[in-house]
């Protein structure tokens, strides 16, 4: 798997927690005081020491991983009912891939896995010419 499919596969697998992670986090910078866990500072001598700017920094960083959150749903708006079952199924289960019931989307072990492969390769590209016409 390439970089850009292991993150295309981290993002999709884990979509409904990261975006709960992202939102507590952007929350909890916007409405933080200075001397709040956002503004610990970090990174030695190197770090920023104006919080201003590392709010600034952090939310920056917060909405380029929104950006990819967002793709998912429009992305999902292109796989076929099957294929959104088995995101679905991943989102509930994890990709522990013996133990929930593939039968629920009807295709055997190794299919499932190979189905969700091809997802992953698609959302990568899916990324990639997003961010291109970005």
């Amino acid at each position: 798997m390439t970089h850009d499919q292991e993150r295309a596969a981290y993002y999709l697998a884990n979509y409904p927690s990261l975006w709960a992670q992202v939102e507590d986090a952007r929350q909890e910078v916007i409405h933080s005081s200075e001397r709040g866990k956002a503004f610990a500072k970090v990174g030695g001598n190197l770090a920023l020491s104006d919080p201003t700017a590392r709010k600034a920094v952090m939310l920056v960083e917060l909405m380029e991983k929104s950006r990819t959150l967002q793709a998912v749903p429009r992305f999902l708006e292109t796989l076929s009912m099957p294929e959104r079952r088995l995101v679905l199924l991943v989102w509930r289960h994890g990709t522990a891939w013996r133990i929930w019931p593939v039968i629920a989307v009807r295709w055997l072990y190794g299919d499932a896995r190979e189905a969700w492969r091809a997802i992953v390769e698609r959302f990568a590209l899916y990324l990639n010419r997003s961010a291109g016409a970005a």
